[in-house]
């Protein structure tokens, strides 16, 4: 059975676990909230461009961590929380709750963020994301975890959850690949030894 959609994703819980009566769309829903800041991968992310107001700018509400941080034409650098030095030609910046807080310039208006963006929850409207599409087995192996602790079945319980690292190092090691552009295939021509 592939595992396409949220439906599918429930029923074949229900299958492989034998367990009808288990409350799988909670178990869904909690194992999402673990997996919001767990799981990273080029797959989500994205791009924004946002006006900076009062030296600020609120981050978007899917954003996880940033990758890259554009202010205008300035060079940019993430400052810790007490450190206020910039250079004349740079703008520095801290993440103070959901803002970005921008020292060093005045004249700023505008950001681009590329950020890596949580992962979006499964529902009845949005019953696919990236994860699901790509790497199933996280969602399988993490709900069936989570029916296993309801169910108090411990020993499948620590093997749905040795199924997920499992998983979540598969997911690891393609973002890893993905994200490394220093070794490109070459295919043809003269031997590369």
């Amino acid at each position: 059975m592939d595992i396409e959609t949220r439906d599918d994703l429930i029923s074949a819980v229900k299958d492989y676990s034998l367990r009808s009566d288990a409350p799988v769309d909670l178990f869904l829903q909690l194992f999402e909230t673990d997996l919001k800041t767990l799981v990273t991968h080029y797959f989500a992310e994205t791009i924004v461009d946002l006006p900076i107001v009062g030296g600020k700018v609120s981050l978007p509400a899917d954003f996880l961590k940033a990758r890259d941080v554009t202010v205008d034409h300035f060079k940019t650098r993430q400052l810790g929380i007490r450190d206020t030095f910039v250079d004349v030609d740079e703008v520095g910046y801290r993440q103070v709750g959901k803002q970005y807080v921008f020292v060093g310039r005045t004249d700023i208006q505008n950001v681009q963020i590329v950020y890596t963006a949580k992962v979006p929850a499964l529902t009845a409207a949005n019953p696919t994301n990236w994860l699901l599409d790509s790497f199933p087995n996280v969602y399988l192996h993490g709900v069936l975890a989570k029916l296993y602790r309801w169910a108090k079945d411990d020993v499948a319980e620590g093997l749905e959850k040795q199924s997920l690292a499992e998983a979540l190092a598969v997911v690891a090691e393609d973002d890893r690949q993905g994200r490394n552009p220093a070794a490109p295939n070459t295919f043809g021509g003269a031997a590369a030894w």
